[in-house]
């Protein structure tokens, strides 16, 4: 084999400007100012965001509407419990539902729309050596594999990680995706499974009790610019100095049967719940038309 000496210029063209990135869509790029406090900037929290770039034009997407196949009752209690007989049952005055056996529990709202196991014991206890995170992880994903699974396809979304003079503990968050769209809800987020380790063992669970089916509906839409998005997030009074990240998503809807899904814009900021901004073109044009 013989190695190349010299380059020419086409060639390096071709090298750092490959065929399939022409067909990538041209973006923007939005500069966020966001300000860290000291204390903010040496804590252990992490969180996985991409860098804020946007679509410089109108994007194409779809608009969705899925059946799904809500958990019952039995089935998670099952899943969590080694012998469900053994555990007994109290029910909130806000119709929230909490089932243990004395060491483990398990709560569901009236709503029946996720379900949160604890196992306190391990909130106290204290590692006899330090977990690496790739083991805490593994604790993580097994616990998952074999209490019900995932219900979806599932990415890595953050890590949060407190370690006080008692305890070492891990928090990861993992969020479902359609496609290479993540989803979102407003309210309890249904769309993430949340899992807390504690001494190499996992203490907490926050799990949605529905599974996605088959979509039934699948309509084209187009998604307005990064530029129109900045526009509306001025009307909004959203200044640069508040946002932390934007991402593009699908916005989930129950309805009746099934599960709605609408493109949208997620914008997290700075001490305050993340916003969730319609992305179809149409409400856009329909807003600039009524002004």
């Amino acid at each position: 084999v013989r190695a190349h000496t010299s380059v020419t210029v086409g060639q390096m063209d071709s090298i750092l400007s490959p065929n399939y990135l022409t067909h990538l869509p041209e973006q923007m790029m939005y500069r966020a100012f966001v300000h860290h406090r000291e204390e903010a900037i040496h804590s252990n929290r992490y969180a996985f965001y991409q860098p804020i770039y946007l679509p410089k034009e109108r994007e194409k997407m779809s608009r969705y509407r899925y059946f799904y196949q809500p958990l019952t009752v039995r089935q998670v209690l099952e899943a969590m419990f080694v012998d469900v007989s053994l555990t007994r049952q109290v029910t909130e005055r806000d119709g929230t539902t909490i089932y243990t056996n004395g060491s483990q529990s398990v709560s569901i709202p009236a709503a029946r729309n996720y379900l949160l196991y604890r196992y306190p014991v391990h909130e106290w206890e204290q590692a006899e050596t330090k977990q690496a995170n790739y083991e805490a992880l593994n604790s993580a994903l097994s616990f998952v594999n074999r209490h019900g699974g995932w219900t979806g396809r599932y990415y890595l979304e953050s890590v949060d990680m407190v370690e006080p003079e008692r305890e070492r503990t891990v928090t990861y968050r993992f969020r479902q995706y359609i496609g290479a769209y993540p989803l979102f809800s407003d309210g309890p987020d249904e769309n993430t499974i949340s899992v807390r380790v504690s001494g190499g063992t996992v203490s907490e669970l926050y799990y949605p009790m529905r599974q996605l089916d088959v979509y039934f509906e699948r309509v084209p839409v187009t998604v307005v610019s990064g530029e129109e998005l900045i526009k509306r997030l001025e009307e909004l009074g959203i200044s640069r100095q508040q946002v932390v990240s934007i991402e593009l998503g699908l916005c989930t809807r129950p309805v009746y049967d099934f599960i709605e899904m609408k493109p949208c814009w997620t914008v997290r900021m700075t001490e305050r719940p993340p916003i969730y901004i319609e992305a179809d073109a149409t409400a856009f044009d329909k807003r600039a038309e009524g002004k």
